[in-house]
């Protein structure tokens, strides 16, 4: 059958069967958007995290004990956040892949965002390689893939969510506790006044 042939017949079989067509089509799954109320549910179930704000393709968080750290939280609530915070963990929920990051906002205090960013590039084994080069106002200090473009183009939710749920808790076991402890010793002694 040409090209043509196969237009013909879809226009045919919409037009015959449009609402039972439009009805499928709009309860077919959203992966991206079924991964995102995952990981919102996976930052509620632990008490020590703050959701900041979710979006389908963006979830930030951060640690309850990153609030008490002032430098953490002076980004003007117009240029980012409405919270202020510029330190923040983000879950980039890509059709295809998903990351869990630690970025690094804009703040008005650019002397602490090159203190943190070569903190970070100094405390390689924790970080990772981070860039040589300190952007303007988003900066990613630690990236770790969970799921690749293979995964989210052959599983659904139920094949899924084993392994997100396996590398959220190995990062909550393991790196968020190391990179915490590493922003509690250089920036914990700058706590917030009042």
């Amino acid at each position: 059958m040409s090209d043509d042939e196969l237009v013909r017949i879809a226009k045919s079989v919409y037009q015959k069967h449009k609402r039972a067509l439009d009805f499928i089509f709009e309860q077919r799954p959203d992966l991206q958007l079924e991964l995102s109320e995952l990981i919102g549910d996976l930052i509620k179930e632990n008490s020590d995290l703050i959701q900041d704000r979710r979006v389908k393709s963006n979830i930030n968080f951060v640690p309850k004990e990153w609030e008490d750290i002032a430098k953490f939280n002076t980004t003007p609530r117009s240029m980012w956040t409405k919270t202020g915070r510029t330190v923040m963990l983000e879950i980039r929920n890509g059709t295809a892949s998903m990351y869990l990051c630690v970025v690094l906002g804009p703040t008005e205090d650019e002397e602490f965002r090159r203190n943190i960013f070569e903190y970070c590039r100094s405390n390689a084994p924790v970080f990772g390689k981070v860039s040589a080069k300190l952007s303007q106002q988003y900066f990613t200090l630690y990236s770790q893939k969970l799921l690749n473009r293979q995964q989210l183009e052959d599983g659904d939710l139920a094949e899924l969510e084993p392994k997100v749920r396996e590398a959220w808790g190995k990062f909550l076991e393991d790196d968020l506790k190391r990179i915490c402890e590493l922003f509690r010793e250089r920036f914990g002694n700058e706590t917030v006044v009042g």
